[in-house]
């Protein structure tokens, strides 16, 4: 059996920097937000001050890595078309994308024989790559907004409530989507398409 390159030596390391800092953004941000029930979490890491500098570090780590992967992915489009995999943006993309999301659940289920041929990546992979960079964005920008506060939000607490409310209700649902993520993709490679 071939393998299949899915992701470049810098698309990997920019692929562990985003997990490790999302891991520590999650491990210090949850303590900061339920400092009550998770106050020994900021003890264990030496402090609030410590917490909330690993928290802001890793914060730029992952703006970082957005902007990373957002610059090769238009620029790979940009010089090679689609580059080198099966996306793009077109309707009969999304069509093919939705037909192979069907097929693949009445395959799961043993409705059909025969599970959709896909290209480099399939309808759930494809599912990450559209849809983590919109969670990492929401997370960089409401981050930045509660790191340095415009004056609107001084005189607004409400506006700083839904800011808040909206950042940690998605790093709540990063929680599950990680171990999504880690089950269906790395934990059954038998699961990649050919």
């Amino acid at each position: 059996m071939s393998q299949l390159l899915r992701f470049s030596p810098a698309q990997r390391a920019a692929h562990l920097l985003v997990s490790l800092s999302g891991m520590l953004l999650l491990i210090t941000g949850l303590p900061i937000t339920f400092s009550e029930q998770l106050r020994w979490v900021i003890d264990l890491m030496g402090g609030s001050t410590v917490t909330m500098l690993i928290h802001r570090i890793c914060g730029l780590i992952l703006a970082f890595s957005l902007a990373f992967f957002g610059t090769y992915f238009l620029l790979e489009r940009l010089t090679k078309g689609k580059g080198d995999s099966n996306l793009s943006f077109s309707l009969s993309f999304f069509l093919k994308l939705g037909k192979d999301m069907a097929q693949d659940m009445l395959w799961t289920f043993g409705i059909v024989k025969e599970r959709p041929v896909s290209g480099k990546y399939d309808w759930v992979m494809v599912a990450d790559i559209l849809t983590v960079p919109v969670f990492c964005l929401v997370e960089v920008i409401t981050g930045a907004i509660l790191w340095f506060p415009f004056p609107l939000l001084s005189f607004n607490p409400g506006l700083v409530f839904i800011f808040r409310l909206i950042h940690v209700a998605v790093a709540v649902f990063a929680i599950f989507f990680v171990f999504a993520h880690a089950t269906i993709l790395h934990f059954t490679p038998g699961n990649f398409p050919n």
